[in-house]
């Protein structure tokens, strides 16, 4: 199994990211005539339509990383091609989540099935540290809530198969 974001889920977001900076290209272009600082200030009407487009420059590095659980082992995948680590499945201790940030993220990530222990107070993104046996870990960053809780249910399930 897989876990990490997906082309297929970026190319959808940015669709959607797309398509609100059409709609803020075309509520521009009935409003700036009539306000004339915002055609006086080229540079605000340039820049808006890209605000939708900002968060997936910082989402497309989590594409370049994944989780496999494959015959017992698991595989931190650079590319889905160049593995990073090789661990065991049954040398799995626990999935914790780190730099949770906001209140909020702390209730989705405790909705998900997330105990408070599991959660990191440091402000920041969501990541996740694998524990394994004899100190090993690997860290998994960017991945959304969901798929860390599902990573975490594979885990578990591999480590008692294994």
């Amino acid at each position: 199994m897989r876990f990490g974001n997906t082309l297929a889920k970026y190319r959808r977001g940015l669709v959607i990211a797309l398509a609100l900076g059409l709609i803020v290209d075309i509520v521009i272009v009935f409003v700036a005539p009539s306000h004339e600082a915002l055609v006086a200030n080229w540079s605000v009407l340039v820049l808006l339509p890209a605000i939708p487009l900002l968060p997936f420059i910082f989402i497309s590095p989590t594409l370049l990383f994944s989780i496999h659980i494959e015959d017992g082992r698991v595989r931190h995948m650079f590319l889905d091609r160049y593995v990073l680590t090789d661990l065991p499945a049954s040398d799995f201790e626990d999935l914790l989540l780190t730099r949770s940030g906001t209140y909020q993220a702390r209730r989705l990530a405790e909705r998900a099935g997330f105990t408070a222990a599991d959660i990191d107070s440091v402000p920041g993104f969501w990541a996740a540290t694998l524990y394994f046996k004899h100190g090993q870990k690997i860290h998994f960053f960017g991945a959304h809530i969901r798929i860390l809780r599902s990573l975490k249910d594979a885990l578990i399930a591999a480590k008692q198969h294994a």
